[in-house]
């Protein structure tokens, strides 16, 4: 059994998917106004997966890796906030871009004091399309939508984190690449749940928590690992094909509790594949240690 929790794999998908599930389970005992925090599931899994894979974090974080279990916590902590306090969609979107930015900050912020280069171009490039995802994430959350569409963006954000991870690992980091891979896996536990009926109707806890992640993540590859950071732009594309599939796909598909998730996973893994190999091909040679 030691075995198997020491496996990279197991790690960084099956531990956060269980873990995000019997979270689930547990909450669904409680009384009916708990299941809105159904959503601290996604947090749960990945905490686990990040105690199983490093251990403890150090009290006072100092390396950028030891910062992403805080920073997990810190969104975890604005989407209560706003899920019990904020109403208004512009509020919702305010906290999120100030988690963004904080989490962005910290992790590089030696990085961000130094004298003005490229890298700062770069910063500013992930800012901006964290901001876009952020924005496409939450104003969908408060339009009247079909009730079949409250997994796309999760899907999305499933399948971008699983990208970063390949991304992270070509760029020889394999601690980004499972902090990555478990954040897809946590958020995995309530996407299968709603694909087969158990109804979990993601909130901002749900959301905040990989928007705010994934730019900590972002930052370590940019300012720390060798990969090329447009292939990771490309992923931008990603947060708009649901509006891809209600244009191209039958009205009939796109209410399906089943087909749905699964054509908005396949237009996204498509960029996926691409991203990941435009990465490989902006690699230097040897520049991989895996």
């Amino acid at each position: 059994m030691s075995d198997l929790l020491m496996n990279p794999g197991v790690q960084s998908s099956l531990i956060p998917l269980f873990s995000a599930l019997v979270v689930m389970g547990l909450i669904r005992c409680l009384p009916m106004g708990a299941h809105q925090f159904l959503g601290l599931s996604v947090l749960v899994g990945f905490l686990v997966a990040s105690y199983v894979t490093f251990g403890l974090p150090v009290l006072v974080p100092v390396a950028s890796g030891q910062k992403i279990v805080y920073i997990a916590i810190i969104s975890g902590s604005l989407g209560l906030v706003a899920q019990i306090f904020l109403r208004s969609g512009r509020f919702l979107l305010l906290t999120s871009l100030f988690g963004i930015i904080l989490s962005f900050s910290w992790i590089g912020w030696k990085k961000i004091f130094a004298p003005v280069s490229m890298d700062h171009f770069g910063a500013l490039l992930i800012l901006a399309g964290c901001g876009m995802a952020a924005y496409k994430v939450l104003s969908v959350r408060h339009r009247n939508v079909v009730d079949t569409n409250k997994n796309d963006d999760l899907v999305v954000l499933a399948i971008v984190s699983i990208a970063i991870a390949l991304n992270a690992f070509m760029g020889a980091s394999a601690s980004i690449a499972q902090n990555s891979g478990a954040l897809a896996a946590s958020l995995g536990a309530i996407i299968l749940s709603n694909w087969v009926g158990l109804t979990v109707q993601p909130g901002p806890v749900t959301r905040f928590v990989p928007l705010i992640i994934l730019p900590a993540l972002l930052a370590q590859i940019h300012y720390f690992t060798k990969s090329n950071m447009w292939p990771l732009a490309l992923l931008l594309l990603a947060f708009f094909t649901g509006d891809l599939a209600h244009r191209f796909v039958p009205i009939s598909v796109q209410k399906s509790r089943f087909m749905r998730p699964i054509i908005i996973g396949a237009i996204n893994t498509i960029l996926a594949i691409a991203s990941v190999a435009m990465s490989w091909a902006f690699l230097p040679v040897a520049a991989s240690g895996y």
